[in-house]
């Protein structure tokens, strides 16, 4: 089983406790990325601005965490 890591901040404590109910499960998530870290702005260049959907399980061809890059 392949383990898919994503390092992200988030933008609100909306998104963080949405992030938290979804352990373990597959999310697809919409966020942004920056060129370098700002101290608001969390500790990675990635920041999840939302959840679009969260499923129990994915489908065999279905990434681990598909993510939208807007």
């Amino acid at each position: 089983m392949q383990s898919n890591e994503f390092r992200f901040s988030v933008v609100s404590d909306e998104v963080a406790s949405e992030l938290e109910r979804a352990s373990g499960k597959f999310v697809e998530l919409r966020y942004k990325e920056y060129n370098g870290m700002l101290p608001w702005r969390g500790t990675s260049n990635f920041v999840v601005t939302e959840v679009l959907t969260v499923k129990k399980q994915a489908k065999r061809t279905d990434p681990l965490c598909h993510l939208i890059n807007n």
